[in-house]
């Protein structure tokens, strides 16, 4: 294992202004099981979140895995569900 994987949404120097969440019941995955150790991964799911915050997951890719596939599926504050993925390319990532 080597590369460290980070996943985020959103960025903002001011959170604490939006009053109520546009997303609740946050999860992110790493559907194939097969890129990214499942016991390194920090938390993976949030109760919420507010226009202009921040989520981070992190853990430990396999080796020689260039790209690590992701998915993130929430509730949205109207009721709908959300879902999202996408793959990170991980060959700009520093290896520690």
């Amino acid at each position: 294992m080597g590369d460290l994987v980070r996943t985020t949404m959103g960025n903002s120097l001011l959170p604490h202004q939006v009053s109520s969440p546009i997303l609740r019941d946050v999860k992110f995955s790493y559907p194939s099981g097969e890129e990214v150790s499942e016991a390194s991964l920090t938390s993976t799911n949030f109760h919420t979140y507010y226009q202009g915050g921040e989520m981070v997951v992190a853990g430990k890719a396999f080796e020689a895995k260039e790209t690590v596939h992701y998915e993130i599926v929430a509730q949205q504050s109207s009721g709908l569900p959300y879902r999202v993925t996408g793959a990170y390319n991980t060959s700009q990532v520093h290896r520690y």
